[in-house]
């Protein structure tokens, strides 16, 4: 392959030295007149027995503009007048193969009555048959067999095969035309990705349900050590998931940085793969032995995630927001009360902990506003402890606070939450509302954004707050005034 690349960069050094009308180069006003569509040039130029083989710089001959454009007419009078059925350009793409690549399933087929090589590819290794099924053609991928197309072949950078290419684009037709003519389901890339992990990984359930049906190990794992349930779990693709729990998927498989596959549904608000799980016997209250990068209280990072070391499917829930997920786990035997080895509730991240910042657009912050009270509401249902103390001394009231949600903190005050609490930094939900930076704050490394939320602060005023000079607060500097 690299002896060829040479031989053809060295032919493309030679073109792109040649002079438009030189002996050697040729009359490219053919290539020219079928890129443009001028079918009376095109007709003038073959009349006048004009080289048809001339190529552009790029190595593009007319036979290969004419398949680019689908111009089947056009097609028939170049190869009557010799045209080279297997010139490639520069990149090695032969007619057949942009023919291919573009769906021109007639011309392709032209071509191929025409002796076009059904195994052509790329210099990269890509062939016209995995053009072909990346796009889901599948009348050309049964010509291109029927030519004697190697159907695992493999293209030559990251050793993917046709087979591979069709189960990422779900293309579930094509995956079984090719098994049935011999592909082989086992073959892995250079990363070790077999055909069933790119359609686990890409969300391709049906060409997922194919290459199950032939024998494929459901638990087989990615390179990665995740295995396909874990790899589907993670994306949020309930379908894909309960294919492979129907299949014996094992349902307490565990990720390398801790997360179990209802970790990963509670987290993605998920119901239907949590209740398949914990339909199969999964312990609703298994905790993270890991964290994630850039968390907990010692990091060095200024505006660290919480921490989830010791963190149940529910605290991930209650994180993104997910009250259905919530009341669901609870009813299946979770336990809302448990919290992370820093002591932080799943009622304390639902209030915003660890958020620190507004999100994108206005819409998306009512969203989350929405989606988190109601979340708020079901874990006060459960009977919380409103007043739970976690990282950094935050409590449900200093998140709701830092984050302006007026409605919980209204609720969380109606069922004894304190207004009082002093995080580790010197904050009360009060002075974090009025954008106060305390002398606690003073390491830039602990300093997090101080959004001023004037409604927010009245209403804790309102609902019985300690004016912040009255509090013990240690004001560095007041960002709202």
């Amino acid at each position: 392959m690299r002896e060829t690349g040479r031989v053809i960069a060295g032919f493309l050094v030679l073109l792109l030295c040649v002079g438009y009308g030189s002996a050697a180069g040729g009359d490219r006003r053919l290539v020219e007149a079928v890129k443009n569509g001028d079918n009376a040039m095109i007709r003038s130029l073959l009349e006048q027995h004009v080289d048809v083989n001339v190529p552009q710089p790029d190595g593009a001959t007319a036979l290969a503009w004419a398949a680019h454009r689908n111009d089947l007419e056009t097609a028939d009078l170049l190869l009557r007048a010799g045209a080279g059925v297997n010139a490639a350009n520069e990149l090695g793409a032969t007619p057949l193969w942009l023919a291919a690549s573009k769906g021109n399933t007639a011309m392709a087929e032209k071509l191929l009555s025409a002796g076009a090589d059904a195994d052509a590819r790329l210099l990269s290794g890509e062939t016209v048959l995995m053009a072909a099924a990346r796009i889901g053609n599948i009348e050309l991928v049964k010509s291109l067999i029927a030519h004697h197309a190697n159907v695992n072949a493999k293209e030559t950078r990251a050793g993917q095969t046709a087979l591979m290419w069709a189960a990422a684009e779900n293309q579930p037709e094509v995956v079984r035309v090719l098994m049935d003519n011999g592909a082989d389901v086992r073959a892995v890339s250079k990363r070790g990705v077999t055909p069933f992990l790119f359609a686990v990984q890409q969300g391709s359930t049906d060409s997922a349900r194919i290459l199950l049906a032939a024998g494929t190990d459901v638990n087989a794992p990615a390179p990665d050590g995740r295995s396909p349930l874990l790899i589907a779990a993670a994306a949020g693709r309930s379908e894909l998931a309960l294919l492979l729990l129907s299949k014996g998927a094992d349902p307490n498989a565990t990720d390398r940085t801790g997360f179990t596959v209802l970790h990963h549904a509670a987290a993605a608000g998920k119901l239907e793969i949590i209740k398949a799980l914990l339909a199969r016997g999964v312990n609703p209250d298994t905790k993270l032995a890991k964290d994630r990068p850039n968390a907990g209280p010692n990091s060095l990072v200024d505006y660290p995630l919480v921490s989830v070391v010791a963190a149940t499917p529910l605290f991930l829930a209650a994180e993104a927001g997910y009250a259905d997920a919530v009341r669901l786990l609870a009813m299946n035997g979770a336990d809302p009360n448990i919290a992370t080895k820093e002591d932080t509730t799943p009622l304390i991240v639902a209030a915003g902990a660890g958020q620190y910042q507004d999100l994108a657009d206005e819409q998306a912050q009512e969203e989350w506003e929405k989606r988190h009270f109601q979340t708020i509401k079901v874990l006060v249902e459960l009977g919380v402890d409103v007043n739970a103390v976690g990282e950094n001394g935050w409590t449900a009231l200093h998140g709701a606070a830092y984050m302006g949600l007026d409605s919980a903190i209204q609720l969380l005050v109606e069922k004894g939450a304190k207004t009082e609490i002093l995080d580790r930094f010197g904050q009360t939900p009060l002075s974090i509302a009025e954008g106060i930076v305390t002398l606690g704050l003073g390491n830039a490394a602990n300093r997090r954004p101080r959004n001023v939320r004037r409604d927010t602060a009245d209403l804790l005023l309102k609902l019985g707050a300690t004016p912040v000079a009255d509090s013990g607060v240690e004001i560095l500097y007041n960002k709202g005034k």
